[in-house]
């Protein structure tokens, strides 16, 4: 174990010595990457004290010190081809599509594998890994704090005097794109009715509205009735409808793309520049609050490199909060507690559901990819690589209401949110982009593109495994090796994990309080039984992160590994009466 922590510290330590030599190429405005030569004599030194000192005594000599020059020389070679971008011109990308699931299950089983050589080690991982859910939890429960602070300082503001303070308010329009598909009116109306209630300029306010060729009938039925009676309320409603190419993936990726090619021409006949208009992109079911296009305007016009940003408001799902079951209540609330903690505590914060960004950098970037699923990370890490780095999402904490999965029956219902966080962690089919992307040279800042690739790549396998591990970790290593029992650790490692895990559960008790700051009041027929039983709802917590926490990604990741690719899958969104 000795060696093999030597072999990690040595190449870690020749990784970064590479570094220092391409910085030293880089000041000298030279790219020979003469440092790779360096391999050659610590491979042979090392190879060489290995070879003569078999049979010394001396530890050192006989195993560190070799182990040690091997290891910085695989480091500096694995910089090399890192950085000048070898490794990425000869892997095909079904070989970066299998890697995301490989560490995983690799991840998943190591309790079993490595328990056969290493119970201990594994035990005390699986402690490491305890205080990690247990300080990760207090880290999303103060940051969600946090935002929820900065939401209500947002709500207090003038956002709309702020925007005017800037010579340059007067010049900005606001284009917002909905795609829709089978939606109904009901749904699409509260969008609508939310934007109508805008207080920035009406006049300067366009609406496309994306209809699928597939249900044409219906959606324009729907558009007509909604144009009626919204026209007089924005500049312009246009309505576009998408026929599916052959190479492209129904979803709001292609629908978008093809509705703003369809009207940039008639916006440029207005005579509006592109780059004065601020683009926002809303699902169907996206309700935002009054102050929100004049705090996107406001926020835009204040940041600096403002056209290599994209800006974003805080996801609650409250439009039909109290009419869903208690467990999508549970993951609706989870689910803006995690994109909020990221959000205020995070700087690799990804493009998600809904963003707004200046209309002419859509243009330039190539509008968004028409043949994958998960069109927001793509769109995020194609922008990233398109700056070189420069490219950031800036929240400005205003919030925007989603409809909380819901069908015609608990089941269906069950059916709708997996298949929705299938969905959603169907991001890992951008591994083949987002690696590629990396190892060219020049595509980004060395060390930037390399943390956040590493914290992408860590944040799925976390995603798919992590709550598996730390519920039947322990009996992984009893199964692996029946003699562990007879341990003291296997006396130890139970009641250590207990105690953490337990005092995570306090973390979601303060979460369940903090959530009633965030969800709409509870309906007032409700009886005392529906208010405890909606209070109680937490309970469910332990068996959702362990089931629809986890599975789905799982899911995601082997499906991809095994070359199974998934298509979009539309959430069904229903409305029932309280």
């Amino acid at each position: 174990m000795r060696i093999v922590a030597t072999f990690i510290i040595s190449a870690i330590v020749g990784f970064l010595a590479g570094d220092g030599f391409r910085i030293l190429e880089e000041r000298k405005q030279k790219n020979y990457g003469w440092y790779i030569l360096l391999t050659i004599p610590f491979l042979v030194l090392g190879s060489y004290w290995r070879i003569t000192n078999l049979y010394n005594d001396d530890v050192f000599w006989r195993a560190y010190l070799p182990t040690a020059f091997i290891g910085i020389a695989i480091g500096i070679f694995l910089h090399h081809l890192l950085y000048h971008g070898w490794v990425g011109k000869y892997l095909p990308d079904r070989l970066w599509e299998i890697l995301p699931g490989l560490l995983t299950w690799l991840f998943l089983t190591s309790p079993l594998w490595l328990s056969l050589r290493f119970p201990l080690v594994v035990s005390y991982g699986i402690i490491f890994l305890d205080f990690y859910w247990f300080f990760r939890g207090l880290k999303i429960l103060v940051n969600c704090y946090t935002g929820y602070q900065k939401m209500q300082s947002a709500l207090k503001k003038d956002w709309l005097s702020i925007g005017k303070s800037f010579p340059e308010f007067s010049k900005i329009y606001h284009l917002v794109v909905i795609p829709t598909f089978k939606e109904s009116r009901e749904v699409l109306e509260t969008t609508f009715t939310a934007l109508a209630k805008s207080d920035y300029p009406h006049e300067k306010i366009m609406i496309i509205l994306g209809i699928e060729e597939a249900d044409k009938d219906n959606g324009l039925k729907i558009a007509q009735e909604l144009q009626k009676k919204y026209n007089k309320d924005f500049k312009k409603i246009f309505v576009t409808v998408h026929k599916l190419l052959p190479e492209e993936i129904q979803g709001p990726a292609a629908n978008r793309t093809f509705g703003l090619k369809q009207v940039l021409p008639e916006i440029e006949k207005m005579g509006i520049a592109l780059r004065e208009v601020l683009l926002t992109t809303l699902d169907a079911d996206f309700a935002i609050c009054p102050k929100f296009l004049s705090a996107v305007t406001a926020t835009y016009l204040a940041t600096p490199k403002r056209d290599k940003r994209s800006f974003t408001g805080v996801f609650l799902y409250n439009n039909n909060y109290w009419q869903a079951a208690a467990p999508m209540r549970v993951i609706a609330s989870g689910t803006a507690f995690w994109q909020l903690a990221e959000m205020v505590g995070s700087d690799k914060y990804q493009n998600f559901a809904s963003m707004s960004i200046n209309l002419q950098t859509v243009v330039d970037l190539g509008f968004w990819p028409t043949n994958i699923v998960n069109d927001d990370s793509a769109f995020y890490w194609r922008a990233y690589y398109y700056f070189k780095g420069d490219y950031k999402v800036i929240p400005h904490f205003l919030p925007i209401s989603c409809d909380t999965v819901q069908d015609v029956t608990l089941w269906k219902s069950f059916t709708n949110q997996y298949n929705q966080l299938k969905r959603w962690a169907y991001g890992v089919e951008h591994a083949p982009y987002i690696a590629k992307k990396y190892l060219q040279i020049g595509s980004a800042p060395f060390w930037d593109k390399t943390d956040k690739f590493v914290f992408w790549m860590r944040s799925n396998v976390i995603w798919g495994t992590l709550p598996i591990i730390l519920g039947i970790g322990i009996y992984l290593v009893s199964i692996a090796r029946p003699d562990f029992g007879r341990t003291s650790m296997a006396y130890i490692l139970p009641k250590t994990s207990s105690v953490i895990l337990t005092l995570a559960l306090i973390g979601v008790f303060l979460m369940a309080i903090l959530n009633e700051k965030f969800i709409p009041p509870r309906p007032k027929n409700w009886g005392y039984r529906q208010k405890i039983l909606s209070y109680a709802q937490w309970l469910l917590s332990p068996l959702i992160v362990l089931t629809w926490g986890t599975f789905p990604a799982l899911a995601s990741q082997t499906r991809l590994m095994l070359g199974k690719y998934m298509g979009f899958k539309v959430t069904v969104k229903t409305r029932s009466k309280l």
